[in-house]
C-alpha cells in the first residue's frame, strides 16, 4: 500500500478521465489530478467557484469535466471553469440518449440540449434530494432518494 497524496487532502471522488489520468475530488477546495506519463500529481488551480466539498466527478464525451460539490455545479473545460445553477450536487449520469442528470438536494436536474429542467416532489419524486442515479438495461432511470427509489 502506498500513501499517494498528501494527509491534507480527504478524497470523496474519483474520476478515470478519457486520456487515462485520474481526478481526485475532496474537501477544502481540492482536486488534484494523476499522470500515470509522467508519474506526478497536480493540484488543479481552482476559481472560488470550487467550495468545500467536492462530491462527484463527471467526464462527458467532448472531454469537459462535471464538478459536482456541495454548494453548486461546476465545469471545467480546456482550463477554463464554469459555475451552473443546480446546487448541492451529489451524483451525475449521462443516459443512453446523452442527456446529463444530476442528482441534488433541491431534486433531479436534466440537461437536454442545452435546456435545464429540475424535478422535485412536486413532480411525484418521494424526496427532493436525490442521492445517487443509475440506468438500467431497458433505459429506466433510477434515483437513490433520502425516502427511498424511484424510476423514471
Amino acid at each position: 500500500m502506498r500513501h499517494l497524496a498528501t494527509a491534507d487532502a480527504k478524497i470523496l471522488s474519483i474520476l478515470e478521465t478519457q486520456q487515462g489520468d485520474l481526478w481526485f475530488g475532496g474537501v477544502q477546495r481540492n482536486i488534484f489530478s494523476y499522470s500515470f506519463e509522467d508519474r506526478s500529481f497536480k493540484r488543479l488551480q481552482a476559481s472560488d467557484d470550487i467550495p468545500s466539498r467536492v462530491m462527484k466527478l463527471y467526464q462527458e464525451e467532448g472531454g469537459g469535466i462535471w464538478i459536482g460539490t456541495s454548494l453548486n455545479l461546476c465545469k471545467w473545460d480546456q482550463g477554463m471553469m464554469s459555475s451552473f445553477e443546480p446546487k448541492h450536487v451529489k451524483d451525475i449520469l449521462c443516459d443512453r440518449h446523452g442527456v446529463l442528470w444530476f442528482g441534488s438536494r433541491i431534486g433531479l436536474n436534466k440537461l437536454d440540449n442545452g435546456v435545464w429542467t429540475t424535478y422535485t416532489t412536486a413532480d411525484g419524486l418521494s424526496d427532493s434530494t436525490v442521492e445517487c442515479l443509475a440506468e438500467d438495461h431497458e433505459g429506466t432511470l433510477w434515483l437513490g432518494t433520502d425516502r427511498g427509489l424511484c424510476g423514471l
